[in-house]
């Protein structure tokens, strides 16, 4: 009788943190997971860790968005509880999801290499939140926008009205055209402010991909994708900058919409290229999902 194999593991990383309250065991944790959690230590920065099944992580060939997200946000979520738990109690450098190695030994010697680079950021994230400013635009306002700033449309336009119907059709395909260039330059100099307004003083800020209609569920097109880092005890004063911004840009049909806190997965590098989002010359890296950020 042939005996069916154990379907192929990898060890999934979750997090690192310093080790300065003598965790023990993972229990010691108090996070419930899907798959038990196991610590991987090296001389007091302790790596959080769980054995996964490989067909869990390999994503299917979708059909559409939809189906691509309804894998992605339940491990998603998995991967934000573990994280949220840990953080309540002590600094953490989160670990972009889907990160899977082929052992334990592999992620110890990790630990072992990028020693000092970690620590350094443990300390430099400690008291620090990341936080996020996405700014969607109503295209019908910078329509208005681009015809008060661009006396060339309105002359188009008055062509149009009065022209022979060949004319019309000429003059029509140079007016479309005419917008649309207008409305990019308006939308890109008004990313632009927006961005230097909300960006003023010395915090941290970093620009992320924009996100269709689709996965943002809004309506408006996405203008800014934004994340800061901010000191704790400076929230309110970011809360109350972004307020103001957004009062000021709210004539442009900007809309603001602000998220966190969170750990701060977009400033963490702390396994170098397999942070950045370049391609990782590691063997011993099996896998590394794509996600959307917030």
């Amino acid at each position: 009788m042939k005996v069916a194999s154990a379907p192929p593991c990898g060890i999934y990383l979750y997090c690192l943190f310093e080790d300065a309250g003598g965790c023990t065991t993972p229990g010691d944790l108090g996070i419930a997971s899907e798959w038990p959690l196991e610590l991987v230590r090296h001389n007091g920065v302790v790596a959080v860790v769980a054995q996964v099944p490989l067909a869990e992580y390999c994503r299917p060939k979708w059909e559409g968005r939809e189906q691509e997200l309804r894998w992605l946000l339940p491990r998603i979520q998995e991967h934000r509880q573990v994280i949220d738990r840990l953080r309540a109690e002590r600094p953490v450098l989160p670990i972009r999801f889907g990160t899977i190695f082929k052992s334990r030994k592999r992620i110890q010697q990790i630990l072992a290499d990028r020693y000092e680079d970690i620590w350094r950021q443990l300390k430099q994230f400690q008291g620090k939140e990341e936080w996020g400013v996405k700014v969607y635009i109503r295209p019908e306002m910078i329509q208005q926008k681009a015809r008060k700033s661009q006396p060339i449309l309105a002359k188009l336009q008055k062509q149009l009205k009065g022209a022979s119907p060949g004319r019309a059709f000429f003059y029509r395909k140079k007016h479309e055209a005419a917008r649309r260039q207008v409305c990019h330059t308006v939308e890109r100099n008004l990313g632009r402010q927006v961005r230097e307004q909300l960006q003023h003083g010395e915090k941290p800020c970093l620009s992320l991909r924009l996100f269709g209609k689709e996965l943002t569920g809004r309506p408006e097109p996405m203008l800014l994708n934004l994340v800061f880092l901010v000191d704790s005890h400076q929230i309110a004063n970011f809360s109350a900058d972004v307020d103001r911004i957004s009062r000021r840009f709210a004539s442009w049909g900007c809309l603001f919409e602000v998220t966190g806190p969170w750990p701060p997965y977009s400033f963490c590098s702390a396994l170098g290229d397999t942070q950045s989002g370049k391609t990782s010359g590691d063997p011993n890296l099996l896998l590394r999902a794509a996600a959307p950020s917030d």
